[in-house]
């Protein structure tokens, strides 16, 4: 998409909205700015035309600004759907989920990186915009979603979509339990294939590929350290790294074999990986844990 001469507000100016900033800049985009926490960047008059907004994922839509903005009838953008506009790869696969969606998302990527290039990008730290530039047409694109970039998005289509497990998280933003997992699994409606973890209950009346350690009937099952897909059993090393990272390495695993097929170069991944950190570790133990 040509962008020059275009006249487009950013949302947000955290590491998301810069990210953005820079983009459209570098592709001949006017660029205002604003942000609740920082002095306007040439946006004191609302009134002056725009042909469309990004917004970051911290900027809410209820945003007062925003509203004025769609009252105008201005264009809005998410982050994630600028990118996917401008995607120089078909090959863009998603992980959401209320945990482990990091750490999934950062198995994939070393799987796939030992069959291509790979980029790891969105909610993990680097925004998905900032990378279009390096990503070629046959490289493989791991995207971290938030129920954040999910709401303010409405382009993005993912090649394959995968739900870790669907919980309950940032409720002041969404305000129910329902709404936040609405989100959550619009984002595997959306997919041209979605991934579905068979043992969470709330993804149980969607359809897609599902994996499983319960369910003997998923098409990636995951027991007695091997994976079973279509009758034929990969091994997993002796050495577990823990229920919670096998359970996000059999999702890893799914996505990846069903994008590419199954390829024994992804079980090698299992001991390579490195882990991100955790929102919760183990720093020690005091009086023997009483």
């Amino acid at each position: 998409m040509e962008y020059a001469d275009k006249r487009v507000i950013v949302l947000g100016l955290g590491k998301t909205g810069e990210a953005v900033k820079r983009f459209l800049q570098s592709r001949g985009a006017s660029v205002r700015c604003y942000d609740d926490s920082i002095a306007r960047e040439g946006l004191s008059d609302l009134s002056v035309t725009s042909d469309f907004a990004v917004v970051s994922p911290g900027f809410p839509l209820e945003n007062p600004v925003a509203c004025a903005l769609k009252e105008r009838g201005v264009p809005i953008l998410s982050e994630l759907d600028l990118a996917y506009i401008n995607r120089p790869s078909e090959r863009i696969y998603a992980i959401t989920g209320t945990n482990g969606k990091t750490t999934t998302c950062t198995i994939l990527h070393e799987m796939l990186s030992t069959v291509g290039r790979s980029h790891l990008v969105g909610n993990v730290g680097t925004p998905f915009v900032s990378a279009l530039d390096v990503i070629r047409p046959k490289d493989a694109v791991v995207v971290e979603v938030s129920s954040f970039q999910i709401e303010q998005s409405s382009v993005f289509r993912p090649a394959v979509a995968a739900l870790t497990v669907v919980g309950e998280d940032h409720l002041d933003r969404h305000g129910s339990v329902e709404r936040y997992q609405r989100l959550k699994l619009s984002l595997a409606k959306r997919a041209e294939i979605a991934v579905l973890n068979g043992d969470d209950p709330v993804q149980h009346d969607l359809s897609g590929v599902r994996y499983s350690v319960r369910d003997e009937r998923a098409d990636y099952r995951l027991s007695d350290r091997a994976i079973t897909v279509r009758g034929k059993r990969y091994p997993l090393p002796a050495r577990s790294r823990g229920a919670a990272f096998d359970m996000d390495y059999l999702c890893a695993f799914a996505v990846a074999c069903t994008a590419y097929g199954v390829r024994k170069e992804f079980l090698s991944a299992y001991d390579r990986v490195v882990l991100p950190r955790y929102r919760f570790e183990k720093v020690g133990t005091i009086k023997g844990g009483a």
